[in-house]
């Protein structure tokens, strides 16, 4: 790929694809408690992606 911009977005978007896939597998087994821990964690992950995405930009 040329712009190395594009990759990190699509590295991103599949770590995003494969984490909330285990959230959703894990939503169907455990209870309330694990959802909140986990949609935490899924908020703290986009957070972070959205922060890069920026820094990224900026590079530009």
């Amino acid at each position: 790929m040329k712009n190395p911009l594009i990759r990190i977005l699509i590295d991103r978007l599949l770590y995003l694809l494969i984490a909330s896939y285990g959230i959703i597998k894990v939503f169907i087994v455990k209870g309330v408690i694990d959802k909140i821990f986990l949609f935490a964690i899924f908020i703290t992950f986009s957070y972070e992606f959205y922060k890069t995405f920026n820094q990224q930009t900026k590079f530009k």
